[in-house]
């Protein structure tokens, strides 16, 4: 009766962890960051045949329901709550302007990339995203490299992206419209013979792929380092990579 008992409690205790976890998992959804036009597309027989019947564009901030890319249609078929994908007729976006997000604030990583301020005056930075405190002046270190390392957005902010900069203990959240990269060369770069190069602090899921030989690559070499920043995809932010110099060729 005992061992019966313990079963069952057991049994209660793991449906409760597994309903907090997708009660927490759920609170995390896709959002669009910026406008974005969308393709409504009715299926032939194959890809080819597929015919346009109209496009739109959906607005920054809209909430996604589902999203998957799709190699066939060399884009991103989603579904909203005004729109859904289904078996004759799909939703399509070329640009995946979207994240997981948090419903109230979103955090995503970003590439240890190097940045500096780019305007003069009293130049905010916040304690959080969420937050209006102040927590220094971008002023205050005139000349100081920083790292970012995530970007975020919050309603606190009307949904302006900011980015985490940090240099050794002072560190804060600052809208990405003050800043600029660091002093830097762009490179054109190719991979040499038949190798592939991986690169290094990609946050990017969809484009964190191995250099090829054949295409140039958009590159960032920041004065004084031996490494190189490669865009793979030459389209976000978190697309950005490294690998040293020393792995390519300079085109």
């Amino acid at each position: 009766m005992k061992k019966a008992f313990y079963l069952l409690l057991a049994s209660v205790s793991m449906l409760i962890i597994f309903q907090s976890n997708v009660t927490a998992n759920a609170s995390y959804k896709d959002q669009m960051y910026a406008d974005t036009t969308v393709y409504k597309m009715k299926k032939g027989n194959k890809p080819s045949e597929d015919m346009l019947l109209k496009y739109f564009t959906i607005h920054k901030g809209t909430w996604l329901k589902s999203d998957k890319y799709s190699s066939k249609y060399g884009g991103w078929i989603i579904s909203t709550s005004d729109f859904h994908s289904g078996k004759y007729v799909y939703y399509l976006i070329l640009k995946n302007n979207f994240w997981s997000v948090n419903e109230k604030s979103s955090y995503q990583k970003m590439p240890h990339m190097l940045w500096q301020r780019k305007v003069w005056g009293y130049v905010p930075v916040y304690s959080s995203p969420k937050s209006s405190h102040v927590k220094f002046y971008l002023n205050k270190y005139k000349h100081t490299i920083w790292t970012v390392d995530y970007e975020a957005k919050s309603s606190e902010h009307n949904y302006s992206v900011l980015y985490h900069i940090r240099n050794g203990h002072v560190s804060g959240w600052v809208w990405r419209g003050y800043l600029k990269f660091a002093p830097h060369r762009n490179l054109m770069v190719q991979t040499p013979g038949d190798d592939q190069v991986y690169l290094y602090n990609n946050p990017s899921k969809e484009n964190n792929y191995p250099l090829t030989s054949g295409p140039t690559y958009n590159a960032i070499q920041f004065k004084g380092s031996d490494k190189v920043w490669v865009q793979p995809m030459a389209k976000e932010m978190d697309d950005y990579g490294w690998t040293y110099l020393k792995n390519l060729l300079v085109k």
